[in-house]
């Protein structure tokens, strides 16, 4: 049975601050822990934010910004609402309020109906989504300094010794991949947590929200103490913006060792879907009425009364928007009230319990032949009672059991992605695509695939007729990795001249189709995607390459390297490897990405 788990002391040589940024599509949050060689390190909250009248444990920010008509940032977060008051009356349409950007951050594969302008409005002129999380990321972490500062012994001093020793963790939900990894680590250079260095890079993780809150229901969930060795876990995390599923097993309790048994699912169907449903609703129920103006702070009602309390659909459900001469039956208006009927309450969350639906059945799938026993749902949208019951009905029915933590689940991540650099439970993963490179390969008069490609072929330096277009599988898509175990291929580049191999590439291509062997990517090309390219400097190898004749006797040169993967981890790394003097040589694990 596993107890309450005790934090491993932190064994380091010298001191660092841990900072953990939760950033939402509707609030967000952050966590740090204090890492003390010889001491046990322990996840502690942000607890106060500047425009905030609340201090506690349930502490966050609304992920907004106000900007300036010049782009410079006016308010943030809870500041917003103050500053928006202040404004002087020419100012007013100068300025522009900037909600969901983190939706503009979202891979296009997953992107969903309701995501439009209306929704998720564009963003300010001259502004990328990289810009407006970097200006997010640059106030959060001078309010998580202002914070620490004040609440922590000596804050001041300790600041400064560990300026370099200052390391981040940044959750995101489980379908953002390596572009969108790029996109954040690009933020937090612009926001001054890392150097653009490779030793910058090195203080920045990621973690997947779900494997966040995996580690904060270890924390605090009491019935993990019905987990056994063997027992497998299922963790929804239904946010703003995205519902994520994740399943897991523990391989042991002593240590405790985490193993992923299925690919982290995602849909973009969290609370604010509900929203959107609901204006685009009330646009329609409104239109032609003096009312159509109100529908903002109708659904801004909706969203603080509704949203949050909807469970049954037999129920009607009013939102009180306006004043109580408004007086409209025929619209379902009554003295500043509007009667929505609990079935049109319901076609709003409709959709968000399909998706989530949906994705705990290729939970299963994917896990099968593992039965999934215990499941928990952590997060903001996790409140709602009529999207939770009607999930733990739909578990119970097949043998698994849903809880809900009552502890602050929308701080869930950020203390959970604290607790997942401290104590690193979950060892291995699920590829959630096969990845490989594409090559040219020998043509073989004798296969079927390279006649029908015939008039493809062309002549190497070295004098082979190559096919290209192939492409070589290194890592198969739902295989269980371990975070430190590598994969690789081994591939050679060839050129007349020597001077054109001072750099070699490869190129990072993924496959999402369902066919099991693919071996040219005109066989199914819409489900290749090329991520990007890995590079190497191999200039120092120019005074070693020796000439080779070809078979036409036309002199070449040659060097040989590797193309790795390590693919066990939240983000996908690929290098290259060569040998230079008998020792083996790595590029930078850094990709090139292309695929946005």
């Amino acid at each position: 049975m596993l107890s309450k788990i005790p934090k491993k002391e932190y064994n380091g040589s010298y001191r660092k601050l841990l900072i953990a940024f939760d950033v939402g599509t509707t609030f967000s949050g952050v966590s740090y822990s204090i890492l003390d060689p010889g001491t046990v390190p322990q996840p502690r909250g942000v607890n106060s934010f500047p425009g905030q009248s609340e201090v506690g444990g349930d502490c966050k920010i609304p992920s907004v910004i106000l900007y300036n008509g010049d782009g410079s940032v006016r308010a943030v977060g809870s500041e917003v609402s103050q500053a928006k008051e202040d404004l002087e009356e020419e100012e007013q349409d100068a300025v522009v309020e900037v909600r969901r950007f983190k939706l503009h951050l979202a891979p296009e594969n997953i992107k969903s109906a309701w995501i439009n302008d209306a929704s998720v409005p564009p963003l300010p002129p001259g502004k990328t989504a990289v810009d407006v999380l970097a200006d997010f990321l640059t106030y959060l972490y001078r309010c998580a300094r202002k914070y620490i500062r004040g609440s922590e012994p000596n804050g001041p001093a300790m600041l400064e010794t560990i300026e370099d020793n200052i390391e981040f963790v940044l959750s995101h939900p489980n379908g953002w991949r390596g572009p969108q990894h790029n996109d954040m680590r690009q933020a937090a250079i612009m926001a001054g947590l890392i150097p653009a260095t490779e030793a910058g890079h090195a203080r920045l993780q990621f973690v997947t929200e779900g494997e966040a809150s995996l580690h904060y229901c270890l924390d605090f969930v009491k019935d993990f103490g019905n987990i056994e060795e063997g027992s497998s876990v299922l963790v929804i995390d239904a946010g703003g913006g995205t519902i994520d599923c994740s399943s897991y097993k523990f391989i042991s309790l002593s240590p405790i060792t985490i193993t992923e048994i299925a690919q982290p699912g995602c849909r973009l169907e969290g609370s604010e879907s509900v929203t959107a449903r609901a204006v685009t609703f009330l646009n329609e129920k409104l239109k032609g009425s003096p009312f159509i103006a109100d529908v903002g702070t109708i659904a801004s009602r909706f969203d603080e009364t509704v949203k949050r309390t909807f469970k049954d659909s037999n129920k009607a459900q009013h939102v009180d928007f306006g004043r109580k001469g408004d007086h409209r039956p025929d619209l379902g208006i009554t003295r500043g009230k509007l009667k929505l009927s609990g079935a049109e309450v319901e076609s709003f969350f409709q959709p968000s319990l399909a998706g989530a639906s949906d994705e705990i059945k290729k939970q299963r799938k994917s896990a099968h032949p593992t039965h999934i026993q215990t499941a928990f749902m952590v997060g903001g949208f996790a409140a709602n009672d009529w999207l939770f019951y009607r999930l733990r009905e739909e578990l119970e029915q097949r043998g698994t059991e849903l809880f809900r933590p009552h502890l602050y689940t929308n701080k869930a991540v950020a203390h959970g992605a604290v607790s997942s650099y401290l104590d690193h439970f979950v060892t291995s993963r699920v590829t959630r695509e096969t990845f490989g490179t594409i090559i040219g390969v020998l043509f073989d008069d004798r296969k079927a695939a390279h006649r029908a490609r015939e008039d493809q072929v062309f002549i190497s330096p070295v004098g082979m007729p190559l096919l290209p277009g192939a492409f070589r599988a290194i890592i198969n898509k739902g295989t269980v990795v371990r975070e430190d175990c590598e994969y690789d291929t081994r591939c050679s580049l060839s050129s007349h001249h020597p001077s054109r191999l001072n750099e070699v590439t490869a190129d990072i291509t993924c496959y999402r189709g369902d066919k099991t062997e693919v071996d040219f990517i005109d066989e199914d090309p819409e489900n290749f995607h090329l991520l990007g390219i890995v590079k190497a400097d191999t200039s120092n190898l120019r005074h070693m390459l020796r000439p080779q004749l070809g078979l036409f006797g036309i002199p070449f040169f040659e060097v040989e390297f590797r193309v790795v993967f390590l693919c066990g981890q939240t983000e996908l790394k690929a290098f290259l490897c060569w040998m230079e003097n008998g020792v083996e040589k790595r590029s930078p694990a850094t990709i090139v990405y292309t695929e946005v």
